[in-house]
């Protein structure tokens, strides 16, 4: 028998991993309601990692009732926060 592990990352073990400096982060995609903005800046997309850093980010971004975050197959996490910014997170070893 199988056993189902969820995907689901708890936002708020994310936000301690951020705070603990475990965190680095790349902007997969902002979308504004300005189409030509985002296409000209494509999107706002990041094609490095960066060093996620508390300082960054508000209580709320955690809590948004639109935003999740979920396990990929490789390891990394998948953010969306609010519907319409999304990243990519993963964990670094110290």
């Amino acid at each position: 028998m199988k056993t189902l592990i969820s995907k689901t990352v708890n936002r708020g073990w994310l936000k301690k991993q951020i705070e603990k400096g475990n965190v680095e982060i790349k902007c997969d995609m902002i979308l504004t309601d300005d189409y030509a903005f985002d296409a000209a800046y494509k999107y706002q997309k990041e094609e490095s990692w960066r060093k996620a850093l508390a300082a960054d980010f508000k209580e709320q971004d955690f809590k948004y009732k639109s935003g999740r975050a979920y396990w990929n197959e490789n390891g990394t996490i998948s953010w969306t926060m609010l519907c319409n910014h999304y990243y990519t997170v993963r964990l670094i070893n110290k």
